[in-house]
């Protein structure tokens, strides 16, 4: 397919040095993911269902997002990398935590895991699970209302950033490194083998607060925004050939 195209684009390096081994030798342009040039236009939680709004409104806690999926590929893995979410979460009921389900579907349902997850935790620390489905600038928005998100989901990482919440991203495909490193926030990335308990609560405690960080997120939005422009004129550019 990608042989066959007008313009081939991939959103990190690596990608585009894995098409070249397959020998896809024409012009890989790369580009930030295309999410990138999303925006909310949202001001207030109004939009949320009444139970949902009552969930982010009353927390006088840091407020840590989970965006989490299922891993059950992975195996015993997967079931690690839920472990140590849980231990961390144990370990740390001075926070609130909301689970912010990304995909809703029967066949992929984060509401049905955060159910799931949530029967190990300790009933007196304030956690609680979205469960309605919102749009994606909806769920930035959720997101904006949060302090820090810790994101196996790639866009749950994505949409926070965009909403300028501080995400650290479980590296459980090369996607999500790519992604981070080229972002700019490697350094918020923990391995799936290296995750625990205290790599968790040390990179929360690193973003806490962190003036830099935020700062590095509002510059790096409004580049990659211009960047994901380049999208629509490439697609631009063969209407017009075209029409030539």
């Amino acid at each position: 397919i990608m042989a066959k195209s007008d313009i081939v684009t991939v959103r990190d390096n690596a990608s585009k040095q894995y098409l070249k081994s397959l020998n896809i030798n024409k012009e890989i342009i790369v580009l930030p993911d295309p999410t990138l040039g999303g925006e909310t236009e949202l001001t207030d939680l109004n939009f949320l269902h009444s139970k949902d709004k009552s969930i982010l409104n009353n927390s006088d806690h840091l407020k840590i997002a989970l965006g989490l999926r299922s891993l059950g590929f992975l195996q015993d893995k997967g079931k690690k990398v839920y472990g140590d979410i849980i231990n961390f979460i144990n370990n740390n009921p001075n926070y609130s935590y909301v689970f912010v389900p990304q995909s809703t579907y029967f066949e992929d349902n984060d509401i049905e895991l955060a159910k799931e997850i949530s029967k190990s935790i300790d009933n007196k620390i304030q956690v609680k699970i979205i469960e309605s489905r919102y749009t994606p600038k909806e769920l930035i928005h959720i997101y904006s209302s949060c302090d820090i998100t810790i994101a196996i989901r790639l866009h749950s990482a994505v949409f926070s950033q965009i909403a300028g919440t501080p995400a650290i991203a479980i590296n459980y495909l090369p996607k999500v490194k790519a992604y981070m490193k080229d972002f700019g926030t490697l350094n918020q990335t923990i391995n799936i083998n290296e995750l625990s308990a205290q790599e968790l609560t040390a990179k929360v405690s690193e973003l806490k607060n962190n003036e830099f960080i935020n700062s590095l997120l509002i510059n790096k939005k409004a580049e990659k925004k211009v960047e994901v422009e380049k999208y629509s004129k490439l697609a631009l550019s063969l209407l017009v050939k075209e029409i030539d």
